[in-house]
């Protein structure tokens, strides 16, 4: 066409996949480190990164734990599984009982609760086996769910470094819900509730809370990612 310009050259663009991966070998690839992005509220927020790193500039490489076919996840390992899920930014959460006149907890991310129904309100609850609390839960038949809040970082390491009688010292902290179970004081959100199902899943044993209250304040969430307690950056 008269006066149109050449369209200019495509660019090569190079192979997704390289030849040894195309064979079905196992290989790495390079990708920017990115903050985490979550959704809260209706709107997201960044979790930062980590300090003196800078955004969008660090490389990191992602080593497989499949190879290629591996779909059914039978070849996963609990320490592969384990590390997968403490990558996933998660609140941190505070689960309590009372057994025998006898204040009780657990310290778990959120990775380890999910919603069960809306109609009745309740929660499943996973927690290993063998662990003390998950004994006390099942004889005890109520638990609150404390999603922490940032202001109980320091109250979180006494529960995970000292015990729950540390943890518990602080009694201004703490006061008792319908079910007897103590309910944190300023949490962004606690959850009274009883059990009224539980079954084996594996290592694991999975509760299901129906909810009795719900308490919540104005507060920041603590999450937890790759060993550490994090804060939330909010957007604007």
């Amino acid at each position: 066409m008269t006066g149109s310009r050449p369209l200019p050259r495509p660019r090569k663009m190079r192979p997704a996949v390289s030849g040894r991966a195309a064979r079905g070998g196992v290989h790495s690839r390079q990708i920017p480190y990115i903050s985490s992005t979550i959704f809260r509220g209706n709107h997201f927020d960044c979790v930062p990164h980590p300090p003196g790193v800078p955004d969008r500039r660090r490389k990191m490489t992602l080593e497989p734990i499949l190879t290629v076919g591996q779909i059914s996840g039978q070849n996963v390992v609990a320490d592969e599984f384990r590390a997968a899920l403490h990558q996933v930014p998660a609140a941190v959460v505070i689960l309590t009982t009372q057994l025998a006149g006898r204040d009780q907890a657990q310290t778990v991310t959120a990775t380890a609760i999910c919603a069960g129904s809306t109609e009745p309100p309740s929660l499943l609850i996973s927690l290993r086996e063998d662990a003390p609390f998950t004994g006390a839960l099942s004889e005890s038949g109520v638990v609150a769910v404390n999603f922490v809040a940032q202001e109980h970082h320091e109250m979180v390491r006494s529960f995970v470094e000292a015990g729950a009688a540390e943890g518990f010292a602080r009694s201004q902290t703490w006061t008792r819900g319908t079910t007897g179970a103590p309910l944190l004081n300023r949490s962004v959100v606690s959850m009274d509730c009883t059990i009224i199902q539980s079954q084996r899943q594996g290592a694991n044993i999975v509760f299901t809370g129906q909810v009795q209250t719900i308490h919540t304040a104005e507060a920041e969430g603590l999450l937890y990612r790759g060993g550490l307690l994090r804060r939330l950056e909010t957007g604007s």
